[in-house]
């Protein structure tokens, strides 16, 4: 049945069709027109089945109420399900990699070295021309956050100093990018 787009709504469409009745009409904004055309012949009073529901009554008046689900799987059964959501590829199994270490095999900081470092020096710029402290409070708050929840000590921290792998960083880039390709398949 023939139909106009009476109104464009936040993922809807109002329409009206040929024989004056409307739909309010689920729309996605990657739809071509074909897809909307679909979309709307779902609503097609030429297209719905013509059930007549005896519990209600033109002109009665009633009040919406959200239902409470007693039973998870009782609740199963009335599920729509988007056959095109569903994925027919077999899922391909997720290897978690080793977490990264710094040399001497202390834990990566949650804030990237340059970005510690550029803090810093603004924590310095701050206390000297500005009087103020608190970007260093907070940047130390940080820090022994880190320190506590990895239990670092003085001596893993001197030892770490006298770690040597040239190819640490080399291995830990390779690793990540394997995670990342893993990631995107």
């Amino acid at each position: 049945m023939k139909y106009v787009i009476e109104e464009i709504l936040v993922n809807q469409l109002r329409v009206k069709f040929e024989d004056e009745s409307l739909a309010i009409v689920p729309i996605r904004e990657d739809m071509s027109l074909d897809e909307i055309d679909d979309a709307v012949s779902k609503y097609d009073p030429d297209n719905l089945p013509k059930i007549v529901n005896p519990n209600i009554s033109v002109g009665e008046a009633r009040t919406s109420k959200i239902l409470e689900v007693e039973d998870s799987s009782s609740s199963n059964n009335n599920q729509i399900i988007d056959v095109n959501s569903v994925s027919q590829e077999p899922q391909q199994e997720f290897t978690p990699f080793e977490e990264p270490t710094l040399y001497g095999g202390l834990p990566m900081p949650p804030l990237h070295k340059d970005q510690v470092i550029m803090t810093y020096v603004l924590a310095d710029y701050f206390i000297k021309h500005n009087n103020d402290d608190s970007l260093r409070k907070a940047l130390d708050s940080k820090i022994e956050e880190y320190v506590t929840s990895n239990e670092i000590t003085v001596e893993m921290v001197l030892e770490s100093l006298t770690y040597q792998d040239d190819n640490l960083i080399l291995k830990i880039a390779e690793q990540e990018l394997q995670n990342e390709q893993q990631i995107d398949q």
